[in-house]
């Protein structure tokens, strides 16, 4: 529920951080997903590296882990 209500009120830190948390409790994805894009939003490329290196390493690649690599080069020019 917290996610859902800091994602409405444009809370991004701590959207980010409820994803991540949630997701290393359920193994999710989609929420280790959510929490990369809020740290990008936040330009955290410390834990948006640390997040993504995860998520490549631990989950299938498919469209979504692809948009979010190229975006994390995109924000951070790497």
């Amino acid at each position: 529920g917290l996610k859902r209500i800091y994602r409405v009120n444009n809370d991004y830190n701590k959207f980010a951080h409820y994803s991540y948390l949630y997701e290393l409790r359920t193994h999710d994805p989609i929420s280790l997903q959510e929490a990369i894009t809020g740290y990008l939003v936040l330009k955290d490329k410390k834990m948006s590296k640390k997040l993504l290196d995860r998520l490549n390493k631990e989950y299938s690649s498919n469209e979504s882990t692809d948009y979010l690599n190229q975006l994390y080069k995109k924000v951070f020019n790497d």
